[in-house]
């Protein structure tokens, strides 16, 4: 159809990793496991003007795991994953304003810039929250993200609207309350751009074997720089 932009894309990845722990505890990352395997389909339909209507859907997929291949795969893995799935509208002139379970802010402007090549996500700011989907820190469900273009910058900002009970493995019950995101990329030249985000959580925290409960304030803040050479922009 002259207005629709439909794509499919993805990856598929399998990974070996030496990790240290002895093959009793990390068998399955010896003996070849999945890296992070997904499936891309986006469309993009005209509307007026130069606004469109977008749509984004990303599902992951832990193959050995589906066919239940012994030894590679962690004990418990999730055999799929939602990773995205979000609409929204898209325009030269106004931005993107899109909602769902999308990519963070904190990601988009900092986090990216070192997940550029398998397991190197240590420097990202999932592994210091409770859970990278809730805590708004790496791909928040139930975001509303805006993000606009002046000149060599591009502008970010994100509401977190409230949710659901996350129960955790220690008999914890963790609940988004709110929350926010702001983010600056500065792209300084062709190749060389610094990102600086935040981002703010508000969540209770309850044991669910009493009534001991408590609410939290999380502050995520981070900046890094991108250096691509030879990068060259695409007219």
């Amino acid at each position: 159809l002259s207005r629709l932009n439909f794509t499919v894309g993805g990856s598929i990845r399998p990974q070996f990793n030496h990790a240290t722990g002895g093959k009793e505890t990390n068998i399955f990352r010896h003996n070849g496991f999945d890296g992070g395997t997904r499936f891309r389909f986006a469309s993009d339909y005209y509307l007026f003007d130069d606004i469109s209507w977008i749509n984004y859907y990303e599902l992951g997929v832990n193959i050995p795991a589906v066919f239940s291949w012994d030894d590679h795969y962690q004990p418990g893995a999730n055999h799929t994953d939602r990773r995205m799935l979000y609409t929204g509208f898209k325009s030269k002139t106004w931005g993107t304003l899109t909602y769902g379970k999308q990519n963070s802010i904190y990601y988009d402007v900092v986090g990216a810039k070192t997940d550029i090549w398998d397991d190197d996500m240590l420097a990202q700011a999932p592994g210091n929250g409770i859970n990278g989907n809730y805590d708004g820190s790496y791909r928040s469900r139930n975001m509303l993200k805006y993000k606009n273009t002046y000149g060599n910058v591009d502008v970010y900002a994100g509401y977190l609207f409230q949710d659901s009970d996350l129960l955790t493995s220690n008999h914890l019950r963790y609940q988004r309350k709110g929350g926010g995101s702001l983010g600056v990329d500065y792209h300084i030249t062709d190749d060389l751009s610094w990102g600086t985000a935040w981002n703010y959580t508000r969540a209770d925290m309850s044991n669910i074997n009493n009534s001991e409960g408590k609410t939290y304030d999380q502050n995520i803040v981070g900046t890094a720089l991108s250096w691509t050479p030879d990068r060259k922009s695409v007219v």
